[in-house]
């Protein structure tokens, strides 16, 4: 388990730190901030991308789900979930997600 004062973890919480104070929400941040690799990244947002082409709404248990099945070590999906809803609603995508 790496170290949280490694120079990663220091970079996302300063950077979580920024996103609070400023108030802003940034899905790349949620990835990066709960160890997102590349391929559960391109996992994810290829299920989004598919819904979204489909129109099909996608609630925050749904989501979270799909989190726990694309990385299964992940704690806490549902807060996983909400934060990237609400980061991807103020980026103005994936419109079909609804949190619950």
């Amino acid at each position: 388990m790496p170290s949280p004062y490694d120079r990663e973890n220091l970079i996302i919480n300063v950077l979580n730190e920024f996103a609070e104070k400023l108030h802003l929400a940034n899905s790349d941040l949620v990835l990066l901030s709960y160890e997102f690799t590349a391929d559960e990244s391109e996992q994810l947002i290829a299920f989004l991308i598919k819904t979204s082409v489909q129109k099909q709404p996608v609630t925050q248990a749904e989501l979270a789900a799909k989190i726990a099945t694309i990385k299964p070590d992940a704690d806490g999906v549902d807060f996983i979930s909400a934060a990237l809803i609400n980061a991807f609603h103020a980026e103005g995508r994936f419109p079909q997600l609804q949190l619950a």
